[in-house]
């Protein structure tokens, strides 16, 4: 029991291992294909037992044409007109898995109507590298041929080292004096002195006295005394 279980555990060790390694063939690895797409042989009729064309003016054979779908890939062949042998030849590279799905749809171009379904059928690419010659549907024989081009290398850079990033530091801007506002400034008040106030007195009984004798000017009605009686109102203005 102990060295059927030592074995058992020497196997997955080296299972492990050459798969962390790579060593093993793995289905899992990308690949180069070229997939053509090179003729087909079709049914003369539907398989409801109509014929392909119903116009009286047109022959009564398909005109076919192929699609084929392998992941986000697509090819589509010209239509051939009029035959039940169609030939297109058709190629195109491909990087593509053995697991991967291929889907393969033949149709019958119609103008006038909905296009007829001839066939379509769902493989993988294994199936289909080991089965060139398809028969589904009405399609007697399709014929895809798959060709291998070598494994898919991916060329990796070398690692480029960024260069440190710079960080620029700002100087601190400096704090902003702030003004403070005073208020205007008041004249001093000069106090009054006595000859100060005794000249305004006199002042302002001279300016009476004028009024008065204006006014008795005014009353006279004496040419001359108006117009001094003019002259004083000027003046005491």
């Amino acid at each position: 029991m102990l060295k059927r279980n030592s074995w058992l555990m020497c196997a997955i060790t080296t299972w492990v291992v050459v798969g962390w390694l790579g060593l093993g063939v793995s289905s899992a690895n990308a690949e180069e294909y070229l997939l053509t797409v090179i003729d087909a042989r079709i049914a003369s009729k539907k398989q409801s037992g109509k014929n392909w064309d119903l116009s009286f003016f047109r022959s009564k054979l398909p005109d076919a044409f192929v699609t084929v779908t392998v992941g986000n890939h697509k090819i589509r062949t010209p239509i051939v007109r009029n035959s039940l042998l169609p030939r297109w030849n058709i190629s195109r590279k491909l990087s593509l898995k053995n697991t991967d799905k291929v889907s393969v749809v033949v149709m019958d171009r119609d103008r006038l109507s909905r296009n007829d379904l001839i066939g379509k059928t769902t493989m993988t690419l294994a199936q289909l590298k080991r089965h060139p010659s398809l028969t589904f549907g009405q399609v007697l024989s399709l014929r895809i041929k798959v060709t291998v081009l070598g494994r898919k290398i991916v060329a990796r850079r070398p690692a480029v080292p960024t260069p440190p990033r710079r960080v620029l530091v700002t100087p601190p801007r400096p704090p902003t004096p702030r003004v403070v506002k005073q208020p205007p400034r008041r004249a001093a008040l000069v106090p009054k002195s006595k000859e100060h106030t005794f000249c305004l007195l006199m002042i302002k009984q001279s300016l009476t006295c004028m009024k008065k004798q204006q006014e008795a000017f005014l009353k006279s009605g004496d040419p001359n005394k108006l117009k001094i009686a003019t002259a004083l109102n000027s003046a005491v203005k």
